[in-house]
């Protein structure tokens, strides 16, 4: 099976940044340090569009993936910022 990277790409409300920039590497952390098939978490941001987040996760394969989904840091990580978002759009890409 094939690596996985899932890319969120995160626009929020321009009030929110900050508070979302903190819950976010907060989940980085949590994602790294709980889920044995997270191999890696970058949150990466561009001056450019200051309102826009990327997400950089790889992961085993999709059932790592699928467990992600379900851990209870990831459903609260949505929940608490889901105010804070105007729009996502996730991508999955393979790793060669």
């Amino acid at each position: 099976m094939s690596r996985i990277a899932l890319v969120p790409t995160f626009t929020l409300i321009p009030a929110r940044m900050t508070e979302f920039l903190a819950r976010v590497l907060r989940q980085r952390d949590e994602c790294l340090d709980l889920e044995l098939g997270c191999q890696h978490f970058d949150v990466l941001i561009v001056d450019s569009k200051p309102n826009t987040v990327l997400l950089y996760e790889i992961y085993d394969n999709a059932e790592a993936i699928q467990r992600h989904r379900e851990y209870e840091h990831y459903k609260r990580f949505k929940a608490e910022t889901a105010d804070m978002v105007a729009a996502v759009e996730v991508v999955e890409w393979t790793l060669l």
